[in-house]
């Protein structure tokens, strides 16, 4: 069997696509193989289609070199690694070789006609039977989907890219595009890894306490295609927002309103009531962006079942959230729940919301607020920044302006997913923000004209849309899933109590190691019973899977100490040994991650049982007040905030008076921030009851709210009022000159001159018209300008460089002498015009201009030389004459 049969019998199992292109007659007439100076080793050489010829591996040793390279390379477990180039294959194959379990390979070769000779010549073996690597061949390569869906099976912690240097110079486009992907998702990776290093439990908490509410909510798959062709506005909290978010209040009706969880803080004070909130953040900081704020309950709310659950709590209007989420203990969790459907939330809250706008079918998606860049150190509009930014983190980015703006790493990273996802996206995106960092697939527009050519539509009932949507509510196998609970809990306490027994006999081995005793019968016995145990803890596989994500850098760690390698090792006391050290790191940590995990895992099945409980016992129609207070309390004592609100309504129905329901129904209305209704239920039990300590300090408490709130209201109401600024025509037209967009400039300025007319008005207009080759319109324009406002020696000038690039050389000379009288320190102008008078003979009047040339810049040698000739050629010709 030849090489190419041999190596495709690897390959077909793996790969039959791959395969089958391989046998596909491919035109491989491009690329040589040839004998390098080592015996049996082949080269090639490759001719590209402008003649030259690339050599791709040395003459002298090929194999040497790629030994050699992959010798700078780790291929650790917890890794990654991408191959750009194949060449034929040598350091492919010698990467093969040394990579560990679990490192995943990816390799992309642009042409498939060099893998072909590669296959058809070398022995690949080694890279075709490995479970852990993947060739992608081809121009249009999807290494963004490819390094996603690696680095989330393998748990991959960063992804390191190979660069084959003499394969980058056959194709540099296609290969340099590849590279800027794999930096770019490496980069991703690498957050994510941080953000789960140092969040995985707080993570997991939050989804156990979430779930009751994850249970009661709808489904995002409720809201697919629900404003089919309606325009969403989507919020978030640059310090843009500043610019425009008067503006909002147009909107409502017309547009869905979509704000991240920050902005809501200032969006309500200033009276603007978005359709959806949308929020991701996990932190208990993110608390901060809702506490003290009462949030209208027709107001939605989108959210990630790992968001932190008191920001979850604090909406009382219609929910939605999703089932479809890549974690672990959801995962383990949703399987018993009808499917709710998915939103692509990425890596921050304004990526949810623009997945949301698409997923309810809405066209266009407007940004505002997405700055994504600080110009001014400042990273949110108004007061709700709730971290402070490190300058020494600033980087630089092009800004919507084609100029420089500082950011940082996390937002470029945004920026990159944000322009990924306008890419796969039908309905049209306009980034309104109107600065901030430049986002490609987004127009910029000013939201002013958003709305005019937008938003001019009927008024629809998109809140009550929302809220019938959210009324279907998917149903759930609650049996089962508390048997399979109550399983896991069982199971994390084995795992607790045979880890600290795995520990106790690992420090007892670990003494017997450093005496010297591993040949005694008590060492013996206890290796014999660690085994045991050791084993055991292996049927807990399950249960240890959906630890990893909250313990992931105990995943790190096993896969970094190779575990299997050490298991392998066949020195017995070598083996035991290293077995001791591992154990002494991973079974403590082991200990402590199942006893996290079981605490929350069964306070949510005791909230999950008690609840069903109390629903498998309604209350009929002869239930009293108090009746129905008792139940609330029940309620309240699960964390059922909802269910215990409907309870105290139906109290104080039947008794408007009952103490203790007014009572409870005052601290569930402070705990949701509705000050109002509370201050209104504390009137009323003043009424009927004496005074105590509680309820004066529930006063106390629910008036500093309501005041601290009101205050709120007011200094932003009067703060924000001074910030709204209507742009001119003629602003308006420069912000779309600037934008690059030079037809709207021009239709905007041309209005504005026609309405005001101004020498500044008529001058961007000639500019406009400019960069549209409107020659004779731009000159127009400039003259109109100059009629308005002569001294304008900047027009004169741009009017004598376009004269000069027309060939009209005398009306390019009339104009620079114009432009250099009223402005003498334009060297520029000087210059040119000295060119124009060089060329025509007049040489005293070139002179002039190179001494007012010389008197702005003393030091240039050259200009004096050029003057003195100058004056010799005129004497010369007055000699003659």
């Amino acid at each position: 069997m030849n090489f190419f049969e041999q190596n495709l019998a690897s390959m077909e199992p793996r790969d039959p696509e791959l395969a089958a292109l391989m046998r596909s007659d491919l035109d491989c007439s491009h690329i040589e193989v040839l004998p390098s100076q080592r015996p049996d080793v082949l080269t090639a050489r490759v001719t590209l289609r402008s003649g030259e010829q690339v050599l791709l591996h040395n003459m002298e040793d090929p194999i040497g070199s790629a030994v050699r390279s992959a010798e700078k390379h780790e291929m650790k477990a917890a890794n990654a690694s991408i191959l750009l180039g194949f060449g034929l294959g040598y350091l492919a194959r010698e990467l093969a070789k040394k990579v560990e379990k679990k490192h995943p390979i990816l390799i992309c070769e642009a042409d498939p006609a060099m893998l072909k000779m590669a296959l058809t010549h070398i022995d690949l073996h080694e890279v075709l039977d490995s479970d852990y690597i993947k060739i992608l061949v081809g121009e249009q390569i999807p290494l963004q989907d490819w390094i996603s869906r690696l680095s989330s099976k393998f748990m991959t912690a960063k992804v390191d890219v190979v660069s084959y240097a003499p394969s980058l110079r056959l194709n540099p486009t296609v290969y340099g595009g590849l590279e800027a992907i794999a930096q770019k998702e490496s980069l991703a990776i690498i957050l994510n890894r941080n953000t789960t290093l140092k969040a995985g439990a707080r993570m997991m908490e939050n989804i156990l306490l979430n779930f009751p509410d994850v249970l009661q909510s709808a489904g995002v798959k409720h809201l697919a295609n629900l404003f089919e062709g309606r325009p969403a506005i989507l919020v978030a909290a640059g310090p843009s927002l500043e610019k425009n978010v008067h503006l909002l209040r147009e909107l409502q009706g017309r547009a869905v309103i979509i704000a991240v969880d920050t902005a809501l803080r200032l969006l309500l004070p200033l009276g603007i009531k978005p359709d959806i909130v949308t929020t991701i953040d996990f932190n208990q900081v993110n608390f901060q962006k809702f506490a003290n704020v009462p949030i209208d309950p027709d107001i939605s709310l989108v959210y990630h079942p790992g968001g932190y659950y008191e920001s979850i709590r604090a909406f009382q209007g219609p929910r939605f959230t999703s089932s479809q989420v890549p974690n672990r203990i959801p995962a383990w969790l949703m399987q018993y729940v009808e499917d709710k459907g998915g939103l692509a939330s990425g890596t921050t809250v304004a990526h949810m919301s623009f997945s949301l706008a698409r997923h309810m079918g809405c066209n266009p998606i407007v940004l505002m607020g997405q700055d994504l860049a600080f110009p001014k150190n400042q990273v949110h509009a108004g007061d709700l920044s709730l971290w402070q930014i490190d300058t020494s983190d600033m980087e630089t980015v092009e800004d919507i302006f084609g100029e420089p703006v500082g950011s940082m790493t996390s937002f470029k990273h945004a920026i990159y997913h944000f322009e990924k996802a306008f890419a796969e996206t039908e309905a049209t995106v306009i980034d309104a923000t109107e600065a901030g960092a430049k986002k490609k697939g987004a127009r910029p527009m000013r939201l002013r004209e958003v709305i005019d050519e937008y938003c001019n539509l009927p008024q629809l009932d998109i809140k009550g849309m929302l809220g019938e949507a959210a009324k279907t509510v998917e149903g759930v196998q609650l049996g089962d899933m508390l048997r399979d609970m109550d399983f896991i809990s069982a199971e994390f306490g084995c795992i607790a109590n045979e880890s600290s027994d795995i520990v106790a006999l690992a420090g007892k081995l670990k003494k017997k190691i450093d005496k010297g005793e591993m040949a005694d019968e008590q060492f013996c016995r206890l290796s014999e019973k660690a085994e045991r145990l050791t084993q055991q803890m292996d049927g807990h596989g399950r249960a240890l899977y959906l630890m990893g994500e909250q313990n992931y850098a105990l995943e790190l760690y096993m896969m970094q100490h190779a575990v299997a390698t050490i298991d392998e090792i066949e020195d017995v006391d070598q083996k035991i040994t290293q077995q001791v050290e591992r154990a002494a790191v991973y079974y403590p940590s082991v200990a402590r991650a199942a006893k996290n995990f079981k605490q929350p895992l069964d306070r949510l099945i005791e909230r999950l049982k008690r609840a069903q409980e109390l629903e498998s016992m309604p209350l009929g129609a002869d239930a009293t007040a108090e009746d129905w207070y008792q139940r609330g309390i029940a309620y309240g004592k699960i964390e059922y905030g909802r269910e215990a609100l409907v309870c105290v309504q139906e109290a104080l129905r039947r008794a408007p008076d009952h103490t203790p329901t007014l009572k409870f129904a005052a601290r569930l209305f402070l705990d949701g921030n509705r000050t109002g209704e509370t201050l209104n239920v504390l009137a009323r039990l003043k009424e009927h009851m004496r005074p105590d300590r509680k309820l004066e300090s529930l006063m106390e408490e629910a008036q500093a709210k309501h005041q601290a709130w009101e205050e709120r209201r007011a200094r932003l109401t009067a703060e924000f009022e001074g910030k709204a600024h209507t742009a001119s025509l003629e602003e308006a037209g420069w912000f779309y000159y600037r934008t690059k967009d030079y037809r709207r400039a021009v239709s905007m300025l041309a209005e504005s001159v026609l309405k005001q007319p101004t020498a500044e008005g008529y001058a961007k207009l000639g500019h406009a018209r400019l960069k549209l080759d409107e020659v004779v319109g731009a000159f127009d324009a400039w003259e109109q300008a100059l009629a308005l406002d002569p001294s304008r020696a900047d027009l004169y000038k741009m009017m004598g460089d376009l004269a000069l690039e027309q060939g009209a050389e005398d009306q390019a000379e009339t104009f620079l002498q114009e432009a250099c009288r009223l402005e003498e320190d334009d060297l520029d102008a000087f210059e040119k015009l000295a060119r124009l008078y060089l060329k025509r003979g007049a040489n005293m009047e070139a002179g002039l201009c190179y001494e007012n040339m010389l008197r702005l810049v003393p030091n240039r040698t050259d200009l004096m030389l050029q003057i003195a000739v100058l004056y010799q050629r005129q004497v010369a010709m007055a000699t003659t004459q």
